[in-house]
């Protein structure tokens, strides 16, 4: 696991366009046995965690969702994290990726049972702002990580460079076109700032150097698989000319998988892809889908717990830290830095 983790922060060093943010390495946390443990969602988990006298801080994590694989990585580098730095941590996950109500719920319930950190991988940029700021005042150390949020109350913010990605998919996009053509992008949530930022540095990168390609549409599905799947099929009925798809999250990534199969265009229409996981390099392998820009789950879950225990001990944190992105092609799908990003506990 050490090594897997070493040649992956390496390789993410070397690839990773234009991050502005500082890069910190994370203490590699030993292999275990996997777990199909799913992310809290009831007393239990709270319970089980105040009465382990053992650990010594209480630490929540707040994911986006607990659905896909790349949130089973974050879940992992955390829970991994807390084992190995003696601190309790909790796990939680909306019903979907809009729910951004729940999400303020579950932190006014973590500042209810007074934790001593929260990490929050924010639903909505400008809403969670409230909760997080009402935390802070409590003396709770909050910081976020994979989505911005909009809060001086933010710590530190561990994350992809998320712009730089979707840059690094707009060259990837246009080498599968030769540079020429109709394009889409599919985002999954505009309400979301480093969502966004893949779209529009995918537009951007492509604006400024490739003249010859047309982008026909830009929108959000709000991580919803049957509106991503709808609106693919409606862009490809509208567009015959259509040439290239780039889907920044892996529901849009399966979503667009799924459609360029039951439609025929494998080959004819290029994708590029966002999220690494098992089913998303499948999609590589078998033809449909050209490459895929891959953050590090499991170290930005990780680092998350890690920075969150440096702040309680009054430690120094680099206000911005950046986990990198690899671009997954069928030259390297199969190599031990991909394999450390999709089966990051083997």
């Amino acid at each position: 696991m050490k090594k897997l983790i070493a040649m992956l922060l390496a390789t993410m060093m070397m690839v990773s366009m234009g991050a502005c943010a500082k890069s910190q390495e994370p203490v590699s946390a030993p292999a275990e046995e996997e777990t199909n443990e799913p992310a809290a969602d009831n007393a239990d988990s709270e319970e089980e965690a105040a009465s382990d006298e053992t650990k010594t801080y209480a630490i929540d994590i707040f994911m986006k969702s607990n659905s896909g694989d790349f949130w089973a990585a974050v879940e992992s580098g955390a829970k991994d994290a807390g084992e190995k730095l003696n601190a309790a941590v909790s796990v939680y996950a909306c019903d979907n990726e809009t729910n951004y109500e729940q999400q303020i719920q579950q932190i006014e319930s973590s500042i209810s049972r007074g934790v001593d950190a929260i990490a929050i991988a924010c639903l909505d940029s400008e809403a969670l702002a409230p909760v997080v700021e009402e935390a802070a005042g409590k003396g709770i150390k909050v910081i976020s990580f994979n989505g911005i949020l909009n809060s001086d109350a933010i710590l530190t913010h561990i994350a992809t460079d998320n712009y730089a990605a979707g840059e690094m998919a707009g060259e990837a996009l246009a080498a599968a076109m030769d540079g020429k053509g109709e394009y889409v992008v599919l985002g999954a949530a505009e309400g979301v700032k480093n969502n966004r930022d893949r779209s529009e540095g995918c537009i951007a990168y492509i604006t400024e150097n490739y003249p010859d390609m047309e982008l026909i549409s830009s929108q959000y599905m709000d991580n919803d698989m049957s509106v991503a799947t709808s609106m693919l099929n409606d862009w490809i009925t509208a567009n015959p000319d259509l040439g290239g798809i780039f889907t920044n999250n892996e529901t849009g990534t399966i979503a667009a998988a799924t459609v360029l199969e039951e439609r025929s265009k494998i080959g004819e229409i290029r994708h590029i892809g966002f999220d690494a996981t098992v089913q998303t390099v499948a999609q590589i392998t078998n033809g449909i889908t050209n490459s895929i820009v891959s953050q590090q789950p499991y170290v930005m879950g990780y680092l998350s717990v890690e920075n969150c225990i440096a702040l309680l001990n009054g430690e120094a944190v680099e206000e911005a830290i950046d986990t990198g992105v690899l671009l997954v092609t069928g030259e390297n799908k199969d190599s031990e830095e991909v394999n450390a990003i999709i089966n990051p506990r083997a």
